[in-house]
């Protein structure tokens, strides 16, 4: 790891929080959240947050955008569920593209999912019952992060 990877992992703040804009989608009656995530190179990803009404589920998602406007596939997303009797709010689905992995994007997801939970449960997304071996490393990282070390 180089002096730079260091102040990286150390410093970074996945979503340019300058760049996020809320507006209401009348037709679909739902919020939609945008704002940037630049990786490590300084490359602007754009993202998009749907946070809309939902019987069943918190009514969050997210994804992240591919770079070049030529591109109109998302190289991540992730959404929210309900779970167990506590009714906590679980991440139900994350996925990133294998080329795009360990840029911070999957935390830039979960943190403007926060956001949203925050805005509109003030509740907290929690660690799922069942994770994967990938959710189990995401979550000890994040963990570690919050307490002021590196992933």
């Amino acid at each position: 790891m180089t002096a730079f990877d260091t102040a990286w992992e150390l410093v970074k703040m996945p979503i340019d929080w300058d760049s996020h804009k809320v507006e209401y989608d009348n037709d679909n009656k739902q919020n939609i959240h945008t704002a940037n995530f630049y990786d490590k190179r300084g490359k602007l990803f754009p993202m998009t947050a749907w946070d809309y009404d939902d019987p069943f589920g918190p009514g969050i998602e997210v994804a992240i955008n591919h770079p070049s406007e030529d591109v109109t596939h998302s190289i991540g997303s992730a959404d929210l569920q309900r779970e167990g009797v506590e009714n906590n709010l679980t991440v139900n689905s994350a996925n990133v593209d294998e080329e795009h992995r360990r840029q911070g994007m999957n935390t830039a997801m979960y943190e403007l999912m926060q956001y949203i939970a925050t805005e509109k449960y003030n509740q907290e997304i929690t660690e799922s019952n069942d994770q994967s071996s990938d959710a189990k490393a995401f979550w000890a990282a994040y963990r570690t992060k919050q307490e002021g070390g590196l992933e």
